[in-house]
This record gives C-alpha cells, structure tokens and sequence, in this order.
C-alpha cells in the first residue's frame, strides 16, 4: 500500500467500490424488478429496451404496468412487493439512465397508479401484516435466570450480557417460533 495521503485509482477500482456499495438481496431485487418489467414487456409485443424510451413513454407504460401486474399464480402482488417492484425499477433506471421514477415530474401518471394499486391491494386483503405474539413475562423471566441475574451484581461482563438481554426483549417483539427454548430451566 502506497505511503501517500492521496492515491490515484483506476477507472476499474471506482467502478469496484461503486458497485460494492449495494446489499446482495439489493442487487437480486433489482434484477428481478428489470426482469419482470422486460417480461411485461415482452407479452404485450413491445422493445424491451426500455432504457432508452422517453420518459413520455415509459411513463405510459409503467401506468399499464402497475395496473396489470401479478404473480405467476395470477393472484395480486402484496403492497410491499408493489413497493419493492417500483423501487428495483427506479434503482435500474437510475444507474442506466440517470431517471427517477419515483420523483421526477412526468412520472406523474404513473405514480398515481401505483398508489391506486397500493390502496386496491389493501382493499382486496393483500395488504395486511402478520405480526408474531409477543414474549411472555414468564419467559422473559425465565431468560433472566439462564443468563444468571444473580452474578450481575458482582462480574461486569455478567451486568453487561443483562443489559443487552433486558434492552432486546424491551426493544423488539419475537414470535414464539424465535423464542429461546426456556423449557428446562431449574428454578
């Protein structure tokens, strides 16, 4: 590694650390969103080069686009994956060609049909949410005597392994398949 304060690196190097800044899952969702828009697309008998349209176009084409869309099965896509949908769509379109779906002003259109369709697939049900239950007080309780309150007074590390335990069951709610297993506990 150089000893100066200031390197010069390759156009390959740039385009590396640009590329690295996205989550796998992110990648993956974006390619899904292109690829099903192409798909679209490609039923409807139009150029797949979407990229390339004006934004005229392709916002008339993303209207009929969030109307029409399903799974495979045929059934209403859920709000979020609507949500996911749009944003990989925006993401690609961003890096290729430098437009925002989502902001820019003749998207107008289309983004109106998008929220239609996000308001439809709650009013078809496919907009809820399954929460889990949250963590029992006897559990909770239990989990205290497995990680020892009795040596929190005395061992710093012990206080510690407390607080991060007491902080995770007050600050977010498990469902009882991510329970830990508190069944064989000597009291």
């Amino acid at each position: 590694m150089s000893s100066e304060r200031f390197v010069s690196l390759t156009e390959d190097e740039l385009r590396e650390i640009t590329d690295g800044k996205d989550a796998k899952s992110t990648k993956n969702s974006t390619k899904y969103a292109a690829n099903t828009f192409r798909t679209y697309l490609r039923n409807k008998n139009l150029p797949e080069d979407f990229e390339n349209w004006s934004k005229a176009d392709l916002d008339s084409r993303l209207r009929c686009f969030y109307a029409d869309v399903r799974r495979a099965s045929g059934e209403l896509y859920k709000r979020t994956s609507l949500f996911s949908i749009r944003n990989g769509i925006n993401r690609y379109l961003s890096k290729t060609s430098s437009i925002n779906i989502t902001k820019d002003a003749e998207f107008d259109a289309s983004n109106d049909m998008f929220l239609s369709m996000c308001k439809y697939t709650v009013r078809e049900g496919k907009a809820s949410v399954v929460h889990k239950d949250g963590i029992e007080h006897s559990d909770i309780k239990k989990t205290i005597y497995v990680y020892g309150i009795q040596y929190a007074y005395t061992n710093w590390f012990a206080k510690q392994s407390m607080v991060r335990v007491m902080f995770t069951f007050l600050s977010t709610r498990k469902g009882k398949s991510e329970r830990i297993d508190t069944t064989n506990v000597r009291h």
